[in-house]
């Protein structure tokens, strides 16, 4: 189970090898263990209310600092009533919360907002590289250059300071500031690099042409929230370079089975910077289609290491080759909210905002 240490290192989980040697791997999800889970961790199981509410008190047994919250309730909640619970006290904790309720949150005296950088996944638009005109790397540039994604982040209400890049990455080179400085902005570019690849607009109709045939592509957009939002202010910068881009919203399943299968011209997607993942996308028999000896080998080697230096010194030359060919076009970092009262102490960003995932690093300041 887990993830490679060497990569989401936060992530690793030890489970008890006595508990669960003899089930059934076929069944996982449907395994007795999850109703009353067994761990190392700061905190111990107490009981269930079945979809509404899980119990946890500190463990006396854990081999770490004894965690100052003693007694933790993990409410299971739509959107609408956790925000209601945490302004009626019911909650202390409002945990990925809709950008939507940002406002409202933000002006209680009471509350405090942080927000949480998924180091290592991003949103971004796949290209579908078997097909013209995204086979050619000087459109994929071009596509790029074209979209403002300072102006994208205004647009969809995050952080204006908020990193971003064209290249995959380890979560150490993310946090050092090792990461080259992505594309700016550059529309005029944008269009010579269109018309050196054969695009023009040749008969006045405002959308380019090659060969006779109108640069025109479906993107698929999954129903996430926001995620449409997030397609039509992309969509408005390739209006104004002259592509037509329409979207296509899918239920989140049945797009992803589209990206696997490869049955897409473009699609929003998050990307995981997880050697495996960036496997499945650009590496030997990828669902993008994108095809680079040396990149299959390199994620190949990636997934075979776990020295943090090694990994880190393959992925400087991933993000070599990632600037040159730009195989997928990085819009953000994937950014969680999570909205406390103001007694709960020991968060901050960008890194330690997580509540549930830091609970142990957490005290209550009465009085507050």
């Amino acid at each position: 189970f887990g993830r490679n240490p060497s990569f989401f290192d936060v992530d690793v989980v030890f489970y008890p090898r006595h508990l669960l040697a003899e089930l059934d791997p076929a069944s996982f999800r449907e395994w007795e263990f999850w109703r009353r889970p067994v761990g190392n961790g700061p905190y111990r199981f107490v009981r269930e209310v079945k979809g509404a509410s899980a119990e946890f008190e500190a463990s006396p047994g854990y081999f770490g600092e004894s965690p100052a919250v003693r007694r933790v309730v993990l409410k299971f909640l739509s959107d609408d009533a956790a925000v209601t619970d945490l302004l009626a006290g019911g909650s202390d904790v409002a945990s990925y919360t809709n950008p939507a309720y940002a406002e409202t949150l933000a002006r209680n005296p009471d509350l405090r907002s942080y927000r949480w950088i998924w180091v290592g996944v991003a949103r971004a638009i796949g290209w579908q590289h078997r097909l013209p005109p995204f086979d050619d790397s000087r459109v994929r540039r071009a596509l790029t250059l074209a979209l403002d994604r300072r102006e994208l982040l205004a647009a969809l209400g995050l952080p204006e300071d908020l990193p971003l890049f064209d290249v995959v990455y380890t979560p150490r080179q993310f946090r050092r500031g090792q990461l080259p400085a992505p594309l700016a902005h550059d529309q005029d570019r944008a269009r010579q690099l269109l018309e050196e690849s054969g695009w023009r607009d040749t008969d006045g109709t405002g959308i380019v042409d090659r060969l006779g045939k109108e640069f025109r592509f479906v993107a698929l957009v999954p129903d996430f929230p926001g995620w449409e939002e997030m397609a039509v202010a992309a969509q408005s910068h390739r209006h104004q370079l002259g592509i037509d881009m329409q979207i296509h919203v899918l239920d989140a399943p049945a797009a992803l089975n589209r990206v696997r299968a490869g049955e897409f011209e473009a699609a929003f997607m998050a990307v995981r910077h997880d050697p495996q993942s960036l496997r499945s996308l650009f590496g030997e028999d990828s669902s993008t289609g994108y095809v680079d000896g040396e990149v299959t080998q390199l994620l190949e080697r990636a997934v075979d290491t776990v020295d943090p230096d090694s990994i880190d010194t393959t992925y400087m030359r991933l993000m070599e080759i990632f600037r040159r060919d730009l195989p997928v076009m990085f819009l953000h970092p994937v950014v969680s909210t999570f909205v406390t009262h103001r007694r709960i102490r020991g968060l901050s960003e960008p890194f330690r905002s997580d509540p549930v995932r830091f609970m142990e690093d957490l005290w209550i300041e009465e009085g507050s």
